[in-house]
């Protein structure tokens, strides 16, 4: 007889809706531009390659935002279906350099003063509107441009998405030559100079008294 552990089935999670009004913010970012590119690439390619539908998109949104470092190229997005997020990273790809609901920055110098900015008590107040209210875009402009957000706040009080599987970062694929190591030839030129004496010859020396 097999004795196997019973385990009551989960619950079904309720999906979490995007509307119009309550609209999903869609973040990325990298290093460099070209990494960015890539995973934009990357995203559009999963999407197409699964069958995602409008959703999925919370749960799109929802693993970006807190399974992802920060870096310091970023881009996002303000989307309410999946339909509009793949045009609007269609049309970054393309090169089109005013997108409406994309936001576009990079981090590159005073790191510490967007710190010190991110902890302005009247910043975050009216963040905390904004995010009651619904009006992110606003939030997604500063957090483009270098300001630390913890984006599970847009997830207070409520049931927050699912992290789901999605591509991971695309590192660079780099070659790295090792240099073909010399033979040593010591012993070769050691040999070859006129004058030296061979072990052998020394050997039969010694023993001449």
């Amino acid at each position: 007889m097999i004795v196997q552990e019973y385990r009551a089935a989960e619950p079904a999670r309720a999906r979490v809706a995007v509307t119009p009004q309550r609209p999903a913010v869609v973040v990325l970012s990298a290093r460099r531009e070209e990494r960015l590119r890539e995973a934009v690439h990357r995203l559009l390619s999963h999407v197409e390659r699964q069958g995602c539908t409008d959703e999925d998109l919370a749960d799109i949104a929802y693993t970006l935002q807190v399974g992802r470092e920060a870096m310091e190229v970023r881009l996002a997005c303000v989307v309410s279906t999946l339909e509009e997020l793949k045009a609007k990273l269609s049309q970054y790809l393309a090169g089109e350099k005013s997108v409406e609901g994309l936001y576009r920055g990079e981090l590159k110098r005073d790191k510490d003063a967007w710190g010190v900015f991110s902890t302005d008590e009247e910043l975050q107040e009216a963040i905390g509107k904004w995010v009651a209210r619904g009006k992110l875009h606003k939030l997604v402009e500063l957090w483009a441009q270098g300001l630390a957000f913890d984006w599970t706040r847009l997830y207070d009080g409520e049931v927050a998405p699912r992290r789901i599987s999605l591509p991971t970062y695309p590192f660079a694929k780099e070659q790295y030559w090792v240099p073909q190591m010399q033979k040593p030839q010591a012993q070769a030129q050691a040999s070859s100079v006129p004058g030296r004496f061979s072990r052998r010859t020394l050997s039969a020396s010694s023993c001449i008294r």
